[in-house]
């Protein structure tokens, strides 16, 4: 997960762990509203989702507002995202300004 394309990794799905800052968790929340949009390495962007209010992360899950919204592939290694019923490698969060 990142906060732009090019940007550092926020977080990171590994061994059904989300790992922020070097720690271990198995839920993450994001703490204030935000935008979401999904990437392609050629810049090709999904539609913009936004602001989410209740957006979190389970597993390899995530959800709006309680609902499933994308999830990790390991198989493709990738994001499936609900909506658009497509693949996407990056998933962009930002936080609403």
């Amino acid at each position: 997960m990142r906060s732009m394309a090019n940007g550092p990794v926020i977080a990171r799905h590994e061994s059904h762990f989300w790992k922020v800052d070097g720690q271990d968790y198995a839920r993450c929340d994001c703490a204030k509203a935000a935008w979401v949009h999904f990437e392609r390495v050629d810049g090709t962007k999904s539609k913009t989702y936004g602001p989410l209010e209740h957006l979190s992360f389970t597993d390899g899950v995530a959800f709006v507002n309680r609902e499933v919204f994308a999830f990790v592939d390991r198989g493709a290694v990738d994001w499936y995202c609900h909506d658009d019923g497509r693949h996407w490698p990056l998933m962009i969060v930002a936080p609403k300004l």
